[in-house]
């Protein structure tokens, strides 16, 4: 995940329909929380309100770890969120606060399934892969892995990510960050050659 293709992602979902401002929002939320497809269902209009006002989200786990974990935004993220401003606006416009923000196009009070939502993002994004020249394989898993990469590259703590992940043990995180490391190596060693 770079910035190069958040923008590529962000430019191909324009249009002034719903589903536009829907996938670009979706597209905004997962790559500055990190958080699973069925963790962004539930949220609500109030919830986006706090992430703009607040530069915070409260995210109810789906698996293991605190079931409500807040999430800050860092000063890069909080310019992504200010920058899908219009996007945002465009859904409070539409619906109540206690609106659920992921709905059915014809029926806002209907929550999209994990199905719906994960079958149009994946999509999306193997459709704009295929422009890259680099054609990555990017699925909706990519913004947490995209996520973990970033925390990791801030933190250095393993721990750290473990929890904010909520991994249930530090093997599986220990796993991420040694694939992370060996990408980085690679990538060092190929710039040299």
């Amino acid at each position: 995940m770079t910035a190069e293709i958040y923008k590529k992602w962000l430019q191909a979902a324009e249009g002034p329909a719903y589903i536009h401002v829907r996938l670009k929002i979706a597209i905004c939320l997962l790559t500055i929380t990190g958080i699973r497809i069925n963790e962004l269902l539930p949220l609500k209009l109030y919830e986006l309100q706090t992430l703009i006002e607040e530069g915070w989200i409260a995210i109810d786990r789906s698996k293991r770890g605190p079931t409500n974990h807040k999430t800050f935004l860092t000063k890069e993220e909080k310019k992504l969120v200010k920058d899908r401003q219009k996007d945002f606006q465009f859904i409070f416009l539409m619906k109540e606060s206690d609106s659920y923000v992921f709905t059915n196009e014809s029926n806002y009070s209907k929550i999209l399934t994990r199905e719906t939502i994960t079958k149009a993002l994946n999509l999306f994004t193997r459709t704009v892969s295929e422009e890259i020249s680099s054609k990555p394989n990017i699925t909706s898993h990519s913004f947490r892995i995209g996520y973990i990469t970033q925390l990791w590259k801030d933190s250095k703590d393993t721990e750290f990510v473990k929890q904010t992940i909520s991994h249930r043990n530090l093997h599986t995180t220990s796993a991420y960050i040694k694939k992370l490391s060996d990408q980085e190596r690679q990538k060092r060693i190929e710039q040299l050659e």
